[in-house]
C-alpha cells in the first residue's frame, strides 16, 4: 500500500514537471499554428527577439534581404498593420528566436525572386509583385537586380497598373500627411533614394 502511494506521488511529480516544461519551455513563446519550414528574406532591418513581442530581448539584428528559415508561425504582439504573426527562425532544438511577420517575405517555392516574370517593355523597367512581395529590375529585357519589397498595408494599399516614374529624389525627407495621433502618422524620415510613380505621394524608395 505504501509502495503504491509512493508510485502515485512520483508519477504526480513527473506529470507536474512535464506540465511546467510545456508551459515555460521554448515551444510556448506564443500560440503556434504552423510548423512546416519555409525560406524567407527580411524586407527591412529586423530585430531578432527571444519571444514574439517587442518586450522580449533582442538577440540579433538582421539587415534587409537576410535569408532565414522559418520553422513555425506563432501568434504574438501586433506591432503594426494588424499583423500578429511572428516567425520562429531557430530550430526547436535551439534557443527560440523570432522575427516579426511584417518583416519577412517568402522566397521559396513560387514566392520570392525565383521565376522572374517576363519584361513587358524595352529599356528600363521595374516590375513589382504584390502577391509575392518582390521586385525585379530590367535593363533591355535582362534582370539586373531583384529584391524583397514591402508594399502598402491593407488600409493603404498599393495601386496596381502600369506607371512611369516622373520624379527622382536623392536624398529627401518624407513628412507624414497624417496628423500626430493618427495610426498612419510617422515622424520626418530620411530617405536616400525615392522614385515617385503616381501623384499623391506614391514612391518606390529604400528602407526606412
Amino acid at each position: 500500500m505504501q509502495e503504491n502511494v509512493k508510485r502515485l506521488y512520483y508519477l504526480g511529480l513527473f506529470a507536474l514537471l512535464v506540465a511546467l516544461v510545456i508551459a515555460f519551455g521554448p515551444f510556448n513563446s506564443g500560440r503556434a499554428y504552423a510548423s512546416s519550414t519555409w525560406q524567407g528574406a527580411t524586407t527591412d532591418w529586423a530585430n531578432v527577439r527571444t519571444g514574439p513581442a517587442t518586450s522580449y530581448s533582442i538577440a540579433a539584428v538582421y539587415a534587409p534581404n537576410t535569408f532565414v528559415t522559418v520553422y513555425a508561425t506563432v501568434s504574438g504582439q501586433v506591432v503594426w498593420g494588424g499583423i500578429s504573426n511572428w516567425y520562429r527562425i531557430s530550430s526547436f532544438s535551439s534557443s527560440p528566436r523570432y522575427i516579426y511577420g511584417g518583416l519577412v517575405v517568402a522566397t521559396s517555392s513560387s514566392s520570392g525572386g525565383a521565376g522572374a516574370p517576363s519584361p513587358t517593355a524595352a529599356g528600363k523597367e521595374i516590375l513589382v509583385s504584390l502577391s509575392r512581395q518582390w521586385m525585379w529590375v530590367y535593363q533591355n529585357g535582362v534582370v539586373v537586380y531583384n529584391s524583397a519589397v514591402m508594399t502598402g498595408r491593407p488600409a493603404l494599399s498599393t495601386p496596381t497598373g502600369t506607371y512611369h516614374v516622373f520624379l527622382k529624389l536623392h536624398p529627401t525627407t518624407f513628412y507624414s500627411s497624417w496628423p500626430p495621433g493618427s495610426p498612419y502618422w510617422y515622424p520626418p524620415t530620411f530617405i536616400n533614394y525615392a522614385l515617385e510613380w503616381r501623384a499623391g505621394g506614391f514612391f518606390l524608395h529604400d528602407s526606412w
